[in-house]
């Protein structure tokens, strides 16, 4: 099954990262389709190098209608926080009004704290907009050019998250899908998604939730069918109920310069998010004074870990009392620990375990202190905090609303409920039951990851089903439709459903594939006979270039590959450099260009292969260039040594100038670093490439150049490689290729 996944962002897979991967282990084949650009950092490695999950940024540019249609919906985002149910959420409605004139001013309106709010609306008057709202809507179709992109892509279901945000631009893709007839369903992102940013402007066909709580939420504020809303857990924290501590108290207070005593107590301050609170160090300032002025010997010497929220390291960094290089004398006992990760890591893990209680505003790791049965205490700080209180969230913590936070109204009584803490006095069962409530409804032990991903699996059989069944007027169950679906699915699947890259029939959508090579797991684009038949096995192709790079190729090396064609030896260079050292492929063909591209980006070589679209000559200056075939991984493209001349030379529609550049003049000019190792491949240009490097084929810097060179241009071949003092080592040649031969160079 083909499975389109729409994210706001890539960050936003480190929630779904193991639910992607079981369902991709089970032969799926998963589309990632982030909004944006950026974020790759994010994608785990067991993602990225899995053959059966792939990237591809969706193409749909916002357009001045969908711009139109952003704000249309972000008013309608606003008028939900008038709602009865969400009446008391006054930070979440002056954030949606703040997005709200942000968006029809342009940007150029920055509303700050400064937002109107004499005013108010009734039930009658909320309850009018809200119809008029959904009745526009209802006329209001996708953007075409997202359902252009969902359509190439041809997915058998698709997800999308978050989908509640301000303006529901993702609400066009579940249009767009259901006019396709495509199955849509949303796994919630987070415990705040389906109350702190709007309104679901389209719902999809299921709605996968962490707990009632959520699936009350979706009901009642979202208006989704009650029979299309499960609840499996929150399989962010999956990963966090494995981990144990990296350290013992000792190591972990030595190395932060704390007193390992265990009668000094250790409290972990967790920092909120700048919608909660934007002046946050400076109440935890004042916090830390309280504590060391209270007549409570246990509070009076207690030791503080501060860990600032991922989004929010700005203001403490800023503060002078906590800034990383900061001694406030008044402050003692007090260290800042500034995350690596917006995820529950193990330096997360470690503030909590080690900690005797938890201390938090308002902020997502109060669950994870939960989840290792710590105490958590706080205050309500309306002065520095008003996205505390006022955040329809907030509530769901605490004890008095069925959570296990200890919400304190002023900071004496909060004092005093922290002293019980670090004692010992608390609940540790209603911990317990709020965790396994709230994040593990179906189970404490059992991880929710895989139970999401069977139900995402039961939900798209069944849903895929019906589709065939409705496209088929077929009563059997959809059989009927095969022939249809198989037509419109693209490529022939196997047993697993996964498109099988080895089949011969051509598709205009590229597959991710699995580069036959055995020291490093890399992956090309497949689309073309060519790229099948010539580029993926390259040890079939060219086993000597291989073993040479495999040989040859060592840390802070710059491998140079001369004509690279889409790539494939420029990734096995770049995966034996390691994390030191460069690749410069230089090929000038656009399609092979494009694919080199895409094929650095998929293995993640952004910073280690440079992709230069020009070729290398004896001179500078506009050069003929004709193509054999345009389509990615063809070659025996020819490269003219004359200078471009159109109204001399006889053209052919093949034919197209190119900026040549000379290998001396590159480095010279331009700053590229001088090569260490060169493979040549340019269908006969080779005497041009080497004509044009100069004293660099003299430097003892470069060590070997291997090259497939053609009879026409040997002799002058062998002729400067010899007199650069590279000496002929080794001779190949393959059967079908007449005439032509590679040879392996290496510095006498």
């Amino acid at each position: 099954m083909r499975i389109l996944f729409v994210l706001k962002g890539l960050a936003l897979v480190r929630h779904f990262d193991e639910v992607v991967a079981h369902l991709a282990d089970a032969g799926h084949q998963i589309i990632l389709a982030p909004m944006k650009l950026g974020d790759e950092k994010f994608l785990p490695e067991a993602l990225s190098s899995h053959a059966n999950c792939d990237v591809v940024v969706t193409t749909a540019k916002r357009t001045e209608a969908a711009h139109s249609t952003g704000i249309l919906r972000q008013a309608r985002d606003y008028l939900r926080y008038w709602e009865p149910w969400l009446a008391g959420a006054e930070a979440n409605r002056r954030r949606a009004l703040s997005h709200l004139l942000r968006a029809v001013s342009g940007n150029t309106r920055d509303p700050g704290v400064d937002l109107p709010g004499a005013w108010s609306l009734s039930k009658n008057e909320v309850r009018c907009l809200r119809r008029l709202f959904d009745e526009v809507e209802r006329f209001l179709p996708p953007a075409p050019t997202v359902e252009r992109f969902i359509a190439a892509q041809r997915p058998d279901v698709m997800l999308v998250t978050p989908l509640v945000s301000f303006g529901g631009a993702q609400a066009d893709y579940v249009k767009a899908a259901r006019r396709l007839g495509i199955p849509s369903a949303c796994p919630v992102f987070s415990w705040d998604n389906l109350t702190n940013k709007g309104v679901m402007h389209e719902r999809p066909d299921r709605t996968f939730v962490w707990n009632e709580v959520q699936r009350q939420e979706a009901i009642r504020m979202h208006g989704v069918d009650p029979e299309a809303v499960i609840a499996t857990g929150a399989p962010r924290f999956d990963s966090f109920f494995r981990r144990a501590p990296s350290s013992t108290r000792e190591e972990y207070c030595r190395v932060r310069g704390l007193d390992p005593d265990p009668d000094r107590r250790l409290i972990a301050y967790l920092g909120s998010s700048p919608i909660v609170s934007a002046r946050e160090p400076t109440f935890v300032e004042g916090w830390t004074q309280a504590l060391r002025a209270s007549p409570e010997t246990s509070l009076r010497h207690a030791q503080v870990v501060i860990r600032p929220h991922p989004r929010n390291k700005g203001v403490w960094q800023e503060h002078p009392g906590f800034a990383e290089k900061a001694h406030d004398t008044r402050l003692p006992d007090v260290v800042v620990t500034h995350p690596k990760s917006a995820t529950g890591d193990q330096d997360l893990f470690d503030d909590l375990f080690h900690a005797d209680v938890v201390v938090g505003l308002n902020t997502t790791a109060e669950l994870e202190a939960g989840i290792l049965g710590k105490p958590v205490y706080t205050v309500r700080a309306t002065e520095f905090a008003a996205g505390q209180a006022g955040s329809h969230h907030f509530q769901y913590l605490l004890r008095d609303h069925g959570g296990f936070v200890e919400c304190a109204a002023t900071l004496d009584q909060h004092l005093v409920q922290l002293a019980d803490g670090l004692a010992g006095r608390f609940d540790r069962e209603q911990i317990r039951a709020f965790v396994v409530n709230f994040l593990r409804p179906r189970g404490a032990d059992l991880p929710v990851a895989p139970l999401l991903a069977t139900e995402i699996e039961r939900w798209a059989h069944d849903a895929t089903v019906r589709r065939e069944t409705r496209a088929s007027g077929d009563p059997s169950g959809g059989k009927g439709a095969a022939g249809a679906e198989a037509r419109d699915a693209g490529p022939p699947s196997d047993q697993t459903g996964l498109s099988t890259s080895d089949d011969p029939v051509e598709t205009d959508r590229p597959v991710k594939t699995p580069l036959i090579y055995d020291r490093h797991p890399l992956f090309i684009y497949v689309s073309t006979y060519a790229e099948r038949e010539w580029r993926l096995d390259p040890g079939r192709k060219e086993p000597w270039t291989v073993a040479w790079l495999d040989a040859s190729v060592r840390p802070d090396d710059v491998v140079y590959d001369v004509g690279a064609n889409v790539g494939v030896f420029s990734l096995i260079a770049a995966a034996n450099l390691g994390r030191r050292g460069t690749v410069v492929a230089f090929e000038p063909g656009y399609a092979n260009f494009s694919r080199l591209c895409e094929n650095i980006r998929l293995n993640r070589f952004t910073r280690r292969i440079v992709p230069v679209p020009v070729p290398l000559s004896n001179r500078c200056g506009l050069q003929g260039f004709r193509y054999k075939s345009l389509e990615p991984g063809q070659s025996r493209h020819r490269f003219a040594a004359q200078p471009w001349n159109p109204m001399v030379d006889k053209i052919k529609a093949s034919d197209q100038p190119v900026l040549a550049i000379s290998l001396e003049h590159a480095v010279r000019d331009f700053g590229f670093p001088p090569p260490t190792l060169m493979k040549i491949d340019v269908d006969g240009a080779e005497d041009l490439v080497l004509a044009g490097a100069g004293a660099l084929l003299q430097a003892e810097t470069l060590r070997s150049v291997i090259a497939e060179i053609d009879p026409q241009c040997e002799a002058a071949v062998l002729d400067t490689l010899e007199r650069a003092g590279l000496e002929l080592t080794e001779r190949f040649k393959r059967k079908k290729k007449v005439g032509t031969w590679s040879g392996v160079f290496r510095r006498r």
